[in-house]
């Protein structure tokens, strides 16, 4: 009786971590949502000095909202602007959206809190290597 007990109470141990380990799984690689405002800083540093470490991943991270329109070229550049815990220092990540939106329409407004999800990916522009998230997607409202 006791043995089985045991087995029933190991079984049941197993179907509820196998349960919550589905739940939490999730198809981002790096999410610096998680993190503070200093470790998320910082670990954007990390991929703008490293990128071949990140190249591929898919990441998840939230700032504000910056856009720079080239009117000559015709063409948006979104990037996500992540504050140290003191404000004092910042770091850029650049990101190309999935879906093409019309300027200004569909554009979050400048500075406004955004989450944003996407591929890390280097790129060259006129012989400068550049790196962004791209196919990404704003995921908060705004």
């Amino acid at each position: 009786m006791k043995r089985l007990f045991l087995l029933i109470t190991i079984f049941y141990f197993l179907i509820n971590i196998t349960a919550c380990t589905k739940s939490i799984k999730s198809d981002i690689d790096i999410d610096l949502t998680k993190l503070s405002s200093t470790m998320a800083y910082s670990e954007v540093l990390n991929m703008l000095e490293s990128p071949e470490k990140y190249t591929g991943k898919k990441v998840k991270m939230e700032g504000s909202f910056n856009l720079t329109r080239d009117e000559e070229n015709d063409k948006n550049y979104c990037a996500c602007i992540i504050y140290d815990s003191t404000s004092c220092c910042v770091q850029r990540m650049e990101f190309e959206l999935s879906d093409k939106l019309s300027f200004p329409d569909g554009y979050p407004s400048q500075n406004s809190d955004i989450t944003v999800v996407g591929y890390f990916e280097t790129y060259e522009n006129n012989g400068y290597s550049y790196c962004r998230l791209n196919n990404a997607k704003i995921v908060s409202d705004f």
